[in-house]
């Protein structure tokens, strides 16, 4: 197994991907399986800023209104993850939690051993 398909699976094990469709996490969140310097690379760490609405408001962990943070969105990280690892099958959901939940079954099928 490659070093990045290693590094999916204790991510997994350890719970840092998760089927969550709207969660902006710091890139620290995704330490030590990913750094950084990677994420970046790859896109993932952009600003975000909130527009008042209901759903498109920015919250810190205390429930304070956040104007705006640099940080990853966990479905686009998903999406990444599942691209990396070579899934091939196509979302179907239409949901953001919906499409995090699939992503996470596909990449898990895709590098966890197959128990019987």
């Amino acid at each position: 197994m490659d070093e990045f398909r290693q590094r999916v699976v204790e991510a997994l094990k350890n719970g840092t991907i998760e089927g969550d469709g709207h969660t902006l996490y710091s890139p620290e969140f995704y330490a030590p399986y990913f750094t950084e310097a990677e994420l970046g690379e790859a896109g993932l760490i952009q600003t975000y800023k909130s527009d008042g609405t209901g759903k498109g408001s920015i919250f810190a962990p205390d429930g304070s209104f956040v104007e705006e943070t640099t940080a990853v969105y966990n479905l686009s990280f998903l999406y990444w993850v599942a691209s990396k690892v070579g899934v091939t099958e196509s979302v179907r959901a239409n949901g953001r939690g919906s499409q995090a939940r699939e992503l996470v079954g596909f990449i898990s099928d895709k590098v966890l051993p197959v128990t019987a």
